[in-house]
Order: structure tokens, then sequence, then C-alpha cells
């Protein structure tokens, strides 16, 4: 052990931002925010920040040289650790962040499209654009660069970063924590989903396509018979309804063989009937037949829950040994999807059927711009495409270089985003179009609500492809990588947050990760089983809808109206060399609270207890869920109260203290 003494001016310690030096001791040498250190203030060696004291000990200050400033800059420091042990957060370059976060775009992701494709249509045309992009300015940007700011100033994790600008607020670090927590209880389990579709993909026959398996029921039919029928119904002049992807979960299961001789002599009504992707998903992969709701959860289906142990494994030796690891990972997780995507769009675009998929894609319909439902879902679109409020970019954020250009970054990575999630859009028509070509039906009815766009619909266009086998493995290879893309952030956004608070944690991250990623897979276990879908389904409304956008409303109000957006822009001058403008501080202000309580209050105006297809959860499902919902959000308040509790003093003196403790 030893004991390290640099003699130092104590006083200097204090940050001054005096207009004649231009310049001020990194915060990393400081408590937070530049205040003169209290009475016995000791910090350690694993505050020190090399990185950032560095250039600013090079930098003439005024007339002192370098050693005196060196002198004065530092102080005593006493410390227990051992020889050599100081820790120097690790940088992994200026674009990590740009090469991670684009493929979290919302258009691609498959935690989103596997949960809410119901925005898609028919909302998604060309007016949708309008507010989409009056949305994109004044709230997506705006906050996406407030939080990679916010992790590139303070190289923390969530809950170290809000406990060092606003301590009062501490707990909006432990909300953003808890949210990514619940979270991943569930998002995993749709990788797991897509695995289980790859592996089945290496057959001679797709398993999704007939309607001759064990799982099938006399209500299954074949896409080619489908359409095969419903051209004979249009010749005769027949009224035809088409219902080909309903989400039939309570049909028996019995084996069935169609021969199409029998099929021709019976009267042609296909509201009756239910695809043979649709029966695969919901029969064979979920098995939701054999469950009545939520309560009757049954037994676990081994193939789901191995292919779920297989996706925590991949995660584990992923992330275990740190960012280094995971950064190297992200290369292939992060670009691979994008090569695939363009393959998908050059043979989407060539399907049969496809323009009329991107006309309905692009055709102005101009009049819903005044629905305020439009406006609702253009920034809810925009909000859960750029990804504040989850800790993930605070964490990925916390790791780049201190000078690195945030805000070319952030405009860069929201701009690539949007377009990945427009380009997305001539892929996802494209496809919607030939469906609705081979079907029969209108584009706006092709596209099912949940799940059924990536697990039904896309998967059985596939099929009917040339050379489907090799589409389906490319496509849900695509969708392998994306989520095990968005896993790693969301998981790398807990373990930095509390590694960061808890230094026992970070030193220990190889058992603390495996213990994280156990707890995920058991709880995941309750997802694997033949009700569990209704379970994926109750975490997915309530983990991170209305907790996600109170968290950053919150975040707001921190940043711009008690840390002080001066001192932000200030914070962000220091790294960059200029501070933002009008635009961002009207926007951090004003604007983008406005944005985020437009969402909030239309959304709870709107509520309605959650259901699935025909069937509705119980009312201590929904209760079940708004506790999960407020249990998080409950954490600032509650680290508000127990900051008061815990500082000595009158309640105005500690709500006061723990205010303004970091402002000028």
């Amino acid at each position: 052990m030893s004991s390290v003494v640099i003699l130092a001016e104590r006083t200097d310690l204090t940050v001054k931002r005096s207009r004649e030096v231009g310049s001020r001791v990194p915060d990393t040498f400081t408590p937070r925010g530049g205040r003169t250190p209290d009475k016995g203030f000791s910090p350690s060696l694993s505050d020190i920040d090399i990185e950032r004291m560095t250039p600013w000990l090079l930098r003439p200050h005024d007339h002192r040289s370098g050693l005196v400033t060196l002198a004065n800059a530092l102080v005593v420091l006493s410390s227990t650790a051992k020889d050599g042990e100081i820790e120097v957060r690790i940088s992994i370059g200026k674009r990590f962040v740009n090469q991670i976060n684009p493929c979290r775009d919302r258009g691609l992701n498959p935690g989103p499209l596997a949960q809410k494709s119901d925005t898609l249509p028919p909302r998604s045309q060309g007016a949708f654009l309008v507010p989409y992009s009056i949305m994109l300015v004044v709230g997506g940007i705006p906050l996406f660069y407030m939080e990679l700011a916010l992790g590139q100033f303070n190289r923390k994790g969530a809950i170290t970063c809000w406990g060092r600008l606003v301590p009062l607020f501490k707990g909006i670090g432990y909300a953003v924590a808890l949210i990514a927590f619940y979270v991943d209880f569930y998002y995993n389990v749709i990788i797991a989903w897509a695995l289980r579709y790859f592996f089945a993909s290496f057959t001679n026959n797709l398993p999704w396509t007939t309607c001759d398996n064990s799982w099938n029921t006399p209500h299954c039919k074949e896409l080619r018979i489908i359409a095969w029928d419903t051209e004979d119904a249009e010749r005769d002049n027949s009224s035809v309804i088409i219902e080909p992807y309903t989400l039939d979960a309570t049909a028996t299961a019995t084996s069935y063989h169609h021969d199409a001789a029998n099929l021709s002599d019976t009267p042609f009504n296909s509201s009756k009937y239910t695809s043979a992707a649709s029966e695969y998903f919901n029969r064979a992969i979920l098995e939701l037949n054999q469950s009545s709701g939520l309560h009757d959860l049954g037994a676990v289906k081994w193939d789901i829950a191995l292919c779920l142990l297989a996706v925590y494994i991949i995660c584990y030796f992923s992330l275990w040994k740190g960012i280094s690891t995971s950064g190297k990972v992200v290369w292939f997780t992060a670009l691979f999807p994008y090569a695939v995507l363009l393959i998908l769009l050059v043979r989407g675009v060539t399907l049969p059927g496809s323009a009329e998929g991107i006309r309905y894609y692009l055709s102005p319909n101009f009049d819903a711009i005044t629905k305020a439902e439009v406006w609702v879902d253009a920034a809810t679109q925009v909000f859960f495409s750029l990804g504040p409020g989850f800790g993930v970019l605070l964490a990925y954020a916390s790791y780049n270089k201190y000078h690195n250009n945030v805000y070319k970054d952030a405009l860069v990575t929201s701009v690539i985003n949007s377009c990945t999630s427009f380009i997305a859009g001539f892929v996802i028509f494209s496809v919607l179009g030939y469906m609705a070509h081979a079907s029969g039906r209108h584009i706006k009815d092709v596209a099912t609500e949940g799940p059924g766009l990536v697990f039904i619909v896309y998967p059985a266009a596939i099929a009917t492809m040339p050379g489907s086998i090799f589409w389906a493995l490319i496509f849900f290879m695509m969708l392998l990588t994306l989520g095990l893309d968005s896993s790693f952030g969301g998981s790398e956004a807990i373990i930095t947050a509390l590694s960061d608070e808890f230094p026992i944690i970070g030193h220990n991250r190889e058992i603390f990760v495996a213990c994280l990623f156990t707890l995920y897979f058991l709880v995941g276990l309750a997802s694997c089983s033949q009700g569990g879908f209704y379970f994926f389904h109750l975490l997915d409304r309530y983990a991170a809808g209305y907790s996600m956008l109170f968290a950053v409303l919150f975040e707001t109000i921190a940043v711009s109206w008690i840390y002080g957006t001066q001192r932000f822009c200030d914070d962000i001058h220091d790294m960059i060399g200029f501070s933002p403008g009008i635009y961002w501080r009207v926007c951090w202000k004003f604007l983008a609270p406005a944005f985020l309580m437009f969402i909030i209050v239309y959304g709870l105006l709107g509520y309605e207890p959650l259901t699935y297809d025909e069937y509705v959860y119980p009312l201590w499902a929904n209760l079940l869920g708004w506790f999960i919902a407020g249990s998080s959000v409950a954490m600032i308040p509650g680290m508000a109260i127990f900051k008061m509790a815990t500082t000595p003093g009158t309640f105005m003196q500690t709500s006061g203290a723990q205010l303004v403790a970091c402002t000028p």
C-alpha cells in the first residue's frame, strides 16, 4: 500500500470561471461543478482522469509556468490503492457512438418492429414525414445531443452522472437503469425467436410455408392457395374478404393436409382461414393455443429457452471484459444489417406489387396532419428511434474522448438514423405491396399488429420468393445482429451505471455480468412458456413506456432549469471549443419539455386497459404493469427524499443545498 503526497495549494482546487484565465480545472480533480471542497475533502487516485488533465496542465492559463500550474492544480492525496493502481477510463474512439446508435433505429430494430408494427400503417404515408421531421428537430435531436454531451463530459454512467449534476435528482440515474433492467427481462426473448427461426431455415422447405404439420389446423391455408382462390373468386364476381394473417390462438392443433381438389368443390370464404406463417408463429413457436391467458403460463418451451440461453451466452462473452470487447463485436453487429438492408431493398423493389406498396408509403394524405394522434405517433417514433432515457447514450458517450466533437456525432448519427428509417420504409412497404398483391388485400390490412410484421408477414413473403431459404437466412441473421446490438447497449447501460457508482462491481465485472444474465435468463423463462407471450406483452406495454418519458422529462428539467442551460453550454464549450447556439438552448429549456409533456398527456388521456387479440388482461395484470412502470419513476422522488433525510440541516437548507450544489 502506498501513500501519495503531492504538494499543492488546496485553495486553487476551486474552479474559477475567470474570463482572464479562460479555462478551468477538469472536474475529475474537483467536486462536481467546481465548488470549494468541503472540509476533509480527500480525493483518491481513482478520481484522476489523466486524459482530461494533461491538456489542461499544458495550457498556459496565465503568466505562471507549467510546474507552478501543476502544483496549484493538484491536491494532497491520501490513497490506499496498490502501487500503480490508477484508474483511467478507457476511451474507445470518437466515432464509437456513431457506430452503435444508428442500428438502434426503430425502422430496423427487431424489438420495435415486433412490438409496435401497428404504427406503420396507415399513418406512415407521405404526410407523416411532416410531423416526423418537426418532432425530430424540436425534440429528438436536442434530447439525443443532450445525453451524449452529458455522458462525454462527466465520463460516468447514469447514476453517478446525475448525482454529480444535480444531487437531488440522482434518482434519474437509478430510474433509467431500472427501466433498462426491466426491458432486458423480455427484450432478448425477441432475439431468441429470431434465432429459432434462423435454425428452422436450415431445411429444404421452410416450415411456415405448408399446412401439413402437426401444429396446423383445418383453417390453415397456404398463401399461394389463397391467392389462387382469390383470382377465381374475382373472375366469378364473388365478394371476397381475405384474412390470411388472423392471429388464431385458440384453434385446436390437429394434423391437417390440404387437398386442392377438395378445396375446388368448396365455396371460397377466406375469412375463416389463417395463413401457414401465422399458425407456425402462434402454434409452433409460441404455442399460444395451449394457454388461456396470463394466469395459465403452461410448460416451458425448451427450444425457445435454449435459444434464449444461447443469446445470453453470446451477450456475456461480448460484455464480460468491458467496453473494449463489445466495441470490437459491434463493428459486425452494426454494419452487417446495412448490407442486408441494401440486399432486401433491391429484392423488394423487384417484386410484383412492390410499386403499389411504395406508392402507398409516399402518397400524401394531408388531412391526417390535422389529427392529434398522427403527431403523437410521429413524436413517439422519433423518441424511441433515437433512444434517450435508457442510459445507453450516457454509458457509451462516457467512453468517448473528452474533446471528441459530440456536436457532430449528434447531428450525423441523427441524420443516419432518420435516413435508415426512411429507407427501411421502402424495404417494408415494397414487401407489403407484394403481399397485398399476392393475397388480394389492401396494403393497410396486410401489416398485422404486434409481432406479425417480423415473424408472420415478412417470413411469409420470403417463403414465396425464389431462393427462399437464402433470403430467410440473411433476414433472420440481420434480426439477430440488430437485436444483439441493442441488447449490448441496454446491458452496458446498467453495468456502466452500477460499476461507476459502486466500484466493487467494476472490480468484479465478470462475476456481476454472469449474475445479471443468470437473473435475466431465469425471469425470461416465463416468456418462453406456452403462455409466455402474454407475460412478454405485459412487460412490453409497461416496462419502458410512460416511465421512460417521465424520466427524460425530469432530465430536461434538471439540466435546463436547475443545473442551468448556460452552465451546460459552458461544459460543452470546454469539450469542443464552442457553445451551442440559441436553437439548442430554446429546445432544451422550452420545446423539448413541451414535446415530452405532449406525448405523456395525450397518451394518458387515451389510455386503455391492455389486450392482445381477443384476450383482455385482468385488472390485476394491469395493476402489476402500472406497478412496474411506477417503480422506476418512483426512484426520482424516492432518492430526493433520501438525500434530504440524510443531509444535515433543516429542510430548506438541505433541499436548497442539493439543488444548487453544483450550479454557479
